[in-house]
Parts: C-alpha cells; structure tokens; sequence
C-alpha cells in the first residue's frame, strides 16, 4: 500500500513537473516566434525600400534618354515591390499559424501523457494512446488544409498586386 502510494506521489510529482517544463517551453516558443516575426517583416520592408529606391535613382538617372524605357522600368519595380510586400504579409501569416500549431501540439501532448500516466489498466491506456492517436491526425490534417488555403490566398494576393485585372 506504501509503495502504491508513493508511485503515486512520484507519478504525480513528474506530471506537473512535465506541465510546467512545457508551459515554460511553450512560452519561449511564443516569445522567439513573435521576436522573430517582427524582425522578418523589418528586414523585408527595409530591403524592399532599399531595392526601390535605388532602382529608382538608376533609372532616373537614365530618363533623359529614355524617358518611356524608365518609367516601364519603375513600373515594374514598383509591382516586384509590392508583390514582394503581400507575398511577405501571407508569409508572416503562415509563420505565425505554423508557430500556434506548434503550441498548441505541445499542449495537447502534455494533457494526453497526463491522462495517459493516470490510466489504471491496460484497457484504459490503448483507449487513451488510440483517441490520442485520432486527435493528431485530425488536428494535423485539418492544420495542412488551412495552411495551404492561407499560402493560395497569400500568392493570389501577391499576384493581384502585379496584375490588377486578376479577380
């Protein structure tokens, strides 16, 4: 009876160690992706800006001798910039999903391992290591679905920015 118990207090004692642990883990996680979100836009809108404004010097100091050369030329930087901008904004959109995804697999693992020490028979244990099973695959499949709806919404954005006659 003193040995179950103290299995018990041990199991116990690793379940909320592993809960904090994670939860910690978690948080480091949201912290470096929102760090690192903010930098990947930073850095692109600033090579963006550089690109253009020096395709802009370029070419304008070519306009006097061709003026209409020039301005087809700004024209489709200014489209490359753009697109570069929206394809950036669906990136940073996906990055951010990808990065939830992460958490929230990381979550659900915990509760899933906790339920799964305090099963009592075998029984118990398959059921909860096969609903375990079921949920990762539904989360993961329905995750890919949307994730691949956000990347065709952010290239159909991008390129609406070349071509505006795009629906």
């Amino acid at each position: 009876m003193a040995v179950e118990k103290d299995i018990a207090a041990a199991t116990k004692d690793t379940v909320h160690t592993s809960e904090a642990a994670t939860r910690r883990a978690a948080e480091a996680v949201r912290r470096m992706a929102g760090e690192t979100v903010g930098q990947t836009a930073s850095y692109t809108a600033a090579a963006g800006q550089r690109a253009g404004d020096h395709a802009a010097h370029l070419l304008n100091a070519t306009a006097g001798a061709g003026g209409m050369m020039a301005e087809q030329g700004q024209r489709g930087v200014d489209a490359l910039t753009q697109y570069n901008a929206a394809l950036m904004a669906g990136m940073q959109d996906l990055w951010q999903e990808w990065i939830a995804f992460g958490q929230e697999t990381m979550e659900r693992r915990m509760d899933a391992w906790s339920t799964l020490l305090r099963a009592t028979t075998p029984q118990n244990a398959f059921a909860v290591q096969s609903q375990w099973m079921k949920d990762e695959m539904t989360i993961a499949l329905n995750r890919g679905i949307r994730m691949s709806q956000m990347a065709a919404t952010a290239l159909h954005n991008a390129a609406g920015r070349v071509d505006p006659r795009q629906p």
